[in-house]
């Protein structure tokens, strides 16, 4: 059976840097920033900022070139619906998070990070405005099917 769902497509945009400064050997602090953008084929669009806080540990070994990483945050987004018909909504988001992973430093400043989901507890509200239509969802396992990739630089030593 055919719904109007299985012909709704969507593309996506997004740019989620972090920010972070060690306090002391193999423990960092920092910050996350998003931007996440969706046009849909009906010609909805979504836009969601994030901002939120986490702490990093990294437990290195081989020579300071590899490290095995834990990482715990939360992020706090808000955002919009705007559906072609033009009823506006925002939207908010809440995710909690720990999660495992490893970095690779190839050189003393830029390191290859590959994370894992691992454990995390996500409210999502489609409408600020109404009540009691929040989704809640609780997420364990470290996933390969929805892992991060990224780059980092280390500023200072």
């Amino acid at each position: 059976r055919e719904t109007a769902a299985d012909d709704l497509k969507s593309s996506y945009f997004g740019i989620n840097p972090s920010f972070g400064y060690f306090i002391s050997d193999g423990l960092a602090v920092g910050a996350n920033l998003s931007f996440d953008s969706y046009k849909y084929t009906n010609d909805d669009k979504q836009t969601i900022l994030g901002f939120g806080p986490f702490v990093r540990y990294y437990k290195f070994i081989a020579d300071d070139k590899f490290a095995f990483t834990g990482t715990a945050g939360f992020n706090i987004g808000s955002g919009k619906y705007d559906p072609n018909t033009g009823n506006e909504t925002k939207t908010g988001s809440l995710n909690v998070y720990v999660s495992p992973g490893f970095a690779y430093f190839f050189s003393p400043k830029w390191s290859l990070d590959f994370q894992l989901q691992g454990i995390s507890f996500n409210s999502f509200d489609p409408d600020k405005d109404a009540d009691n239509d929040k989704i809640k969802s609780f997420n364990f396992g470290a996933s390969s099917l929805s892992p991060s990739l990224g780059f980092r630089y280390f500023l200072g030593n």
